[in-house]
């Protein structure tokens, strides 16, 4: 495995912005959720716009709109779902004795 600088590593991109994990792991705990509720959860409104591009960037997002509905739907990719897993994985890790 090719070692990379830290500035070079997806991850830390990732954690570049604010409350990127906190969306993820929202998402994984409830699943499909719509804008104003994830607002309710405590992320405000620009926060949440800048963490949904960097993660449909990542491809680890999906949004979608019911039709006659103006309400925007947030999900975990495939992608998403795996990344979370592995983030889980790490925690228990942490946890661990």
């Amino acid at each position: 495995m090719t070692l990379q600088k830290d500035e070079e590593m997806l991850i830390f991109r990732l954690n570049n912005q604010k409350d990127t994990f906190k969306l993820l792991i929202m998402l994984w705990n409830r699943g499909k959720l719509y804008g104003s509720k994830i607002r309710r959860l405590g992320m405000n409104d620009r926060t949440l716009i800048k963490v949904r591009e960097v993660l449909v960037s990542f491809g680890l997002l999906k949004l979608t709109t019911i039709e006659g509905s103006r309400r925007l739907y947030y999900e975990l990719s495939a992608k998403g779902k795996r990344v979370v897993e592995k983030l889980v994985d790490l925690e228990r890790t942490l946890l661990a004795d």
